[in-house]
């Protein structure tokens, strides 16, 4: 389970692992139910059916200036219970949209940490530091 930091309208998304998917909500609600983001499967994000997400992390947010206004952006990382690792885009504002922009073999075990490294305000982390079940860091 993972949490995001807050976007310029106060949106946080929740990110929890399953066997075979990610489900994100959004739980900037007042009294209501939290709103599903997405879900993040086969299609969508790359996990097999019989893959579990062992460990998730968000990094801190930037703006995204390529869309030509202040959005929130940041990253997921979601590790694996056979030693991947996969990467998505998070827009935190508008509902939120997810997109998968890696998936990289990690480990040869379970991956059990994902940490991003610091960044200045405003920039994408340049590390992402990884541990598996066999005791090996990765940077």
């Amino acid at each position: 389970m993972a949490y995001s930091s807050a976007s310029a309208t106060g949106d946080f998304h929740l990110a929890v692992g399953c066997k075979g998917c990610i489900v994100v909500v959004d739980t900037k609600t007042s009294g209501d139910a939290p709103l599903m983001v997405a879900v993040l499967d086969r299609a969508s994000g790359g996990l097999s059916a019989k893959e579990a997400v062992t460990s998730l992390s968000y990094s801190s947010p930037w703006g995204d200036v390529s869309k030509g206004r202040g959005t929130t952006v940041c990253n997921l990382a979601a590790g694996t219970s056979l030693g991947n690792v996969i990467l998505f885009a998070a827009q935190l504002d508008s509902g939120g949209e997810y997109q998968k922009l890696a998936k990289i073999k990690a480990h040869p075990a379970s991956v059990l940490a994902i940490d991003f490294s610091e960044a200045p305000e405003g920039s994408e982390p340049e590390w992402l530091r990884t541990t598996s079940a066999d005791f090996e860091l990765r940077f």
